[in-house]
């Protein structure tokens, strides 16, 4: 899973979801996208949030 999310980010996604997600879940995500707002499921967030704590704050600069 977490190759793919970080594929996914980097490619340009402005969402990651499992495959379990449930249809109403899904629908509110996509709802989400269009309106401008990034989703990640609840079991992704932690990979996220320790790789962006890892990350070397000159290299989240040149991203902005």
């Amino acid at each position: 899973m977490r190759k793919n999310l970080f594929d996914a980010i980097k490619a340009g996604a402005d969402g990651y979801l499992l495959k379990n997600v449930e249809p109403d879940e899904l629908r509110k995500a996509i709802r989400q996208v269009v309106e401008g707002q990034g989703v990640l499921s609840a079991e992704v967030t932690q990979p996220v949030m320790r790789a962006l704590a890892h990350m070397n704050t000159s290299t989240l600069e040149k991203k902005s």
